[in-house]
Order: structure tokens, then sequence, then C-alpha cells
């Protein structure tokens, strides 16, 4: 999602993997890292985050997902293990007013 004002120009891959374009959320974050553009990965955004940099930086083209892809040959996240699995709470982003 991007949002946009005269003041903040950012993307933000939020909660809900799996996402139903895995490829579109990769290209999205694969966008604001070549732009060099303001990111945040929340939970499944950070993982994806990972995953991109790990396909598009390190080289490791079939990086991949544990929770969607148990059997791809190169796995950089694992399945979360902790008591947050399905849980949700309300994130609020604000800005400093000079």
């Amino acid at each position: 999602m991007r949002r946009q004002t005269s003041r903040v120009s950012a993307d933000l891959v939020r909660p809900a993997s799996p996402y139903t374009s895995m490829e579109g959320a990769l290209d999205a974050i694969r966008y604001a890292r070549e732009s060099r553009r303001p990111f945040l990965g929340t939970c499944g955004g950070f993982q994806h985050a990972v995953i991109e940099y790990a396909r598009n930086v390190c080289g490791l083209r079939d990086a991949s997902h544990a929770e969607t892809h148990p059997t791809a040959p190169i796995l950089v996240v694992s399945p979360l293990s902790c008591p947050l699995v399905e849980q949700s709470e309300e994130i609020v982003l604000q800005t400093e007013e000079n």
C-alpha cells in the first residue's frame, strides 16, 4: 500500500501473509529498496523483505518461506512459533510536529 501526502511518501507491506500475490509483494518491496524509498514491513511484510533481499541482493533465487513453501530448496524464514500466531493489534504511526 502506498500513501502519499505533502510530507510523507513511503511503502508499507503489512501483515496478512500469505498474500494474494507473493510476487506482487516482493515487487513492491524491491521497488522500495531500489528507489531508496522509506519502507515499513510489519510481520509478514518484514519476512517478505528478507525473502526479497535474499533473492535479489544475495542471489539466492530459490529463497522462500517455510510456511508457504515448506519444500523449497532454500528457506530463509521459518514458521512462526511464538504465541503471536493469529493475534492482531492496532498500529498507529505518528510524526513529530515541530
